[in-house]
């Protein structure tokens, strides 16, 4: 199977590149949750499963910093899927925050050793994939602006 353009010549990414896309998703999924109420929050956290599989892999936090998510066997974008299963790690310590007063409170104190162990996998292994990239087999590449296709490459 051959590789997708956008991920062709790509290379790891970087953790602060990765760490602040994360942090827009994060932000976007608030947003979601502040706007749409107790459904907003189960929107937002269906947000933060699915988002690694938009756009060629890439969610609105890694698209805007130039990375994206491939699966490592076959360097084919990220789908839905293995968004859900790379993200599970996140759900996790997301689900308590449903529970009216006492969630979000669950939420932070479980989630904070949770990113700090994800953390710690995308530093300390070679491959820098986290907890959840090596569940679903998937790791965050630099996308390469070179090897998009051009719009003349469309019209013919």
């Amino acid at each position: 199977m051959a590789l997708n353009p956008i991920f062709k010549k790509a290379s790891r990414a970087a953790i602060w590149s990765r760490l602040g896309a994360k942090f827009i998703d994060i932000f976007v999924a608030s947003l979601i949750a502040m706007l749409a109420g107790r459904v907003g929050i189960l929107l937002g956290t269906c947000y933060l499963a699915l988002a690694d599989g938009l756009q060629n892999g890439q969610s609105v936090g890694k698209k805007a910093l130039g990375i994206g998510v491939v699966l490592e066997t076959t360097g084919e974008p990220c789908d839905f899927k293995h968004s859900a299963i790379r993200n599970i790690p996140f759900l996790i310590f997301c689900c308590p925050m449903i529970i009216p007063g006492l969630g979000i409170w669950i939420s932070f104190i479980a989630g904070i050793p949770c990113l700090l162990l994800e953390l710690y996998f995308i530093l300390a292994l070679d491959s820098g994939r986290r907890i959840g990239d090596n569940l679903a087999d998937t790791t965050v590449t630099r996308c390469d602006p070179l090897t998009l296709p051009s719009n003349a490459d469309n019209n013919s």
